[in-house]
């Protein structure tokens, strides 16, 4: 048994006995713990740092064989190289934590009531079309953060944001595997909307639907709150 807050497991893709989980706190950094299934029980056999705090979603990225950690409370990901036996090797890119974060730090209660004061990148999922763009929904700022893969092959490189409306809060998108068009939930206003990819050009996604994830009878206060979490 782990006392440690898992938040976030994944199977490596093609070695049916290796998983990956996150430890997730905004105390200290998280960590990435990689598991042997052995017997139908899951055994560590190492533990990473995650390289930031909240540590809420992992990718694994086939064609580098990489695996990338977001860090929702810092706002930042680290790049993993993953070696033949599906453990971690070198780190290849912490990027920077958000300066908001470090110079005022605060707390939890703070970050339920103002969770918008900052970037929070939630989660990393890349468009199965040209397995080019790296796309970082974030919750903090109300859009998504483009990344491509760095010539170097060392790690990421932001090429730019779609914007979305203010207070919608994006949390985890997944594309369709055929037909190009991407779901993104949003944690804020309880709404899924259907992004239309339009390439590896600016604007790259561009709304078509925006539907609530709620019950008809259900009253939305959040949308009433928003000046309140911009402030």
């Amino acid at each position: 048994k782990y006392p440690d807050n898992f938040a976030f497991m994944l199977a490596h893709p093609t070695l049916p006995n290796i998983w990956y989980g996150t430890i997730e706190g905004i105390d200290q950094p998280g960590q990435v713990v990689v598991f042997t299934q052995q017997q139908g029980r899951l055994v560590e056999c190492q533990r990473c740092s995650a390289g930031g705090r909240s540590s809420c979603y992992l990718y694994y990225d086939p064609k580098q064989d990489w695996l990338i950690v977001v860090n929702y409370w810092d706002s930042n990901f680290r790049v993993y190289q993953v070696l033949t036996d599906g453990t971690l090797g070198c780190c290849l890119q912490t990027s920077s934590p958000d300066p908001w974060v470090v110079q005022h730090q605060p707390d939890r209660t703070f970050h339920w009531k103002y969770r918008q004061r900052w970037s929070h990148q939630h989660c990393c999922v890349v468009e199965p079309y040209h397995d080019t763009l790296f796309y970082f929904p974030d919750l903090g700022l109300d859009q998504i953060r483009i990344r491509k893969r760095h010539p170097d092959g060392e790690g990421l490189v932001e090429v730019g944001q779609v914007p979305l409306p203010t207070g919608k809060g994006p949390r985890h998108l997944v594309f369709h595997p055929h037909y190009q068009v991407g779901y993104l939930v949003n944690e804020l206003d309880s709404t899924v909307t259907v992004l239309s990819y339009l390439g590896l050009q600016q604007p790259w996604l561009q709304s078509v639907q925006n539907i609530s994830s709620l019950p008809s009878e259900f009253t939305n206060d959040m949308v009433n709150h928003l000046s309140l979490i911009h402030i």
